[in-house]
């Protein structure tokens, strides 16, 4: 347990850190960590912040975390509740930021609507929502690319046997694990949070194959549809940031 808090993967690091970067956080933050597991990003928030706050349904999750936390007795800080996405305990209006990392990706299509109503409800105005998840696009193309390699060397391509995966993603239903319940594209996640008046602020272009090319992204302006095309095609993950209620288009 202490292991998997201390000394994380350098991926998850880099991730936290971007999170950290496009939020802005500072210690005036009352953070809400939405859909926050075992608390890794909780944890590594905290020092950041003034106040945090980690939000899951999963109990035994969040027994682990509340475990560790009791262990850190130097973190004052941190509080986490068991609560459902779909009905957050919060009044509205109350939240200057929101973190949902690794989250949205597992709620139905069904419920996606709803969750991000919620976000809205017990955000400020101008308050800021960073979202991080899977590409749904990129997912179909390393699939059926890799499919194409292991055919053309005459061998069956397994689909991440082993693990909670199915025996082939179902992309039609925005699924390619049994974890993974509603993988979003970056034109759907956009849609979906517009719907509900949050409006992309800043788009962060990491996870790239082709370092050059994120590095060229970040700093030259694009129109919204090239961005997405780029996002199709090369981003793994989308790391977007949302503000509530801004009428002018994102930046970058």
């Amino acid at each position: 347990l202490e292991n998997y808090y201390l000394n994380p993967p350098k991926s998850e690091i880099k991730k936290a850190e971007k999170a950290e970067n496009l939020l802005g956080l500072n210690k005036e933050d009352i953070l809400l960590d939405l859909g926050c597991s075992m608390g890794a990003f909780s944890f590594f928030f905290s020092s950041k912040v003034k106040y945090i706050i980690g939000v899951d349904y999963e109990i035994n999750s969040l027994l682990i975390a509340s475990k560790y936390l009791e262990q850190r007795s130097e973190i004052k800080n941190t509080l986490f509740i068991q609560a459902d996405a779909l009905k957050l305990p919060f009044k509205d209006k109350v939240l200057s930021k929101i973190s949902n990392i690794d989250f949205i990706e597992h709620i139905i299509p069904e419920n996606q609507n709803s969750v991000v109503s919620e976000i809205n409800r017990v955000l400020k105005q101008n308050g800021l929502v960073l979202t991080y998840t899977p590409s749904l696009i990129r997912l179909k193309l390393e699939y059926y690319i890799n499919k194409l390699k292991y055919a053309l060397k005459g061998r069956y391509y397994g689909w991440q046997k082993g693990r909670p995966y199915r025996d082939k993603p179902d992309f039609k239903n925005h699924q390619d694990t049994l974890l993974h319940s509603g993988l979003l594209n970056f034109y759907s996640l956009r849609k979906l949070f517009i719907k509900n008046k949050l409006r992309i602020k800043k788009i962060l272009y990491d996870e790239i194959n082709i370092p050059i090319l994120s590095g060229w992204l970040n700093k030259i302006k694009l129109s919204l549809k090239i961005r997405g095309v780029f996002y199709a095609i090369f981003v793994a993950n989308l790391m977007i940031l949302f503000q509530k209620d801004v009428k002018d288009r994102c930046k970058r």
